[in-house]
């Protein structure tokens, strides 16, 4: 069964009831915890609702369409591993335990966006015509491996072969390229708006060879999506000029891993990717075809009372 199809199927079997704690309309918004418009928010830590997906409050089938859904977003090759993630960063609860879903509906278009939220979890997608973001609007994953304050290098950690990719890069890079690519500190890893004033290396100063380790280190950010996913993100950079017009940031700041680097960032016209990886790894990703494609990103916890039981 395919994503959207799971979508479609899910939306269909709820209740009333439940259509009133886990649906929202296509710009609605929730001041009260901060979100804004609920479709364009995203955060480190977050319950779009306030039902866990393993819970009673929904059925044994609809929990498991979810499933279907969450499942058929991530690549076959990485599911193993983002679940043992998830699992290690709920204090060893199952998949769904501390997670919770939301289906928000455009009564115009029938389009559904599906957004699935939980401690260094967001995926999302969307039904119907194809939104102007890749994977229907930002996503983030992360891990927290080896405490709260990881070790040097981020033993056991999921994600750290992105870095690693990422360090095999900059050290390709002559002084007068180091000189423009590290900074002391980068924007806030929650700032993934476009429209700023470029920072950091340009892409169009790498070399062929330099250039093609910078599409290695982008299709790893991607990898652990399914590949539809991949394909409209790598879409959505060509229409605003490739990577070429992108900008390579590596922080000062927040360094334990050298000669690896921990903390940088590729932005572009309509494309913000940040690997932040002090004290522990987070990865957001924001990447659109249009550059006026809007998100409010923020780091923090927003849950429910009674929900805020993890760190």
């Amino acid at each position: 069964m395919s994503a959207h199809e799971a979508v479609a199927r899910l939306h269909a079997s709820l209740s009333r009831a439940q259509r009133a704690e886990v649906c929202y309309a296509w710009d609605q918004r929730d001041d009260r915890r901060g979100l804004g418009v609920v479709r364009t928010f995203i955060a480190n830590y977050w319950r779009v609702t306030r039902p866990p997906v393993r819970s009673d409050f929904f059925t044994r089938e609809q929990q498991l369409l979810v499933h279907d859904v969450f499942k058929a977003l991530i690549d076959p090759d990485w599911y193993p591993r983002v679940m043992r993630q998830v699992h290690q960063d709920t204090h060893g609860h199952d998949w769904g335990t501390d997670h919770a879903v939301a289906l928000i509906e455009n009564g115009e278009t029938g389009a559904l966006h599906f957004v699935f939220t939980g401690r260094h979890m967001t995926v999302r997608t969307q039904t119907g015509p194809v939104p102007s973001a890749a994977f229907g609007g930002a996503v983030m994953y992360g891990h927290q491996a080896s405490g709260f304050y990881e070790r040097p290098n981020h033993p056991d950690n999921v994600y750290w072969e992105m870095s690693l990719a990422m360090s095999e890069l900059a050290a390709t890079l002559d002084a007068q390229q180091v000189a423009a690519a590290v900074l002391d500190r980068l924007a806030p890893e929650a700032e993934l708006s476009f429209g700023r004033a470029p920072a950091g290396l340009p892409a169009a100063s790498l070399d062929a060879a330099q250039l093609a380790l910078l599409e290695r280190v982008f299709a790893g950010l991607l990898a652990p999506f399914r590949a539809e996913d991949r394909a409209r993100a790598q879409e959505c950079v060509r229409l605003n000029g490739g990577l070429a017009r992108c900008h390579v940031q590596l922080a000062r700041d927040g360094r334990m891993s050298a000669p690896h680097w921990d903390i940088w960032r590729i932005e572009g016209p309509a494309m913000t990717c940040q690997f932040h990886g002090f004290p522990h790894v987070h990865v957001w990703l924001h990447i659109a075809d249009d550059p006026a494609t809007p998100v409010l990103a923020r780091t923090g916890r927003f849950l429910f009372p009674g929900h805020d039981e993890l760190t």
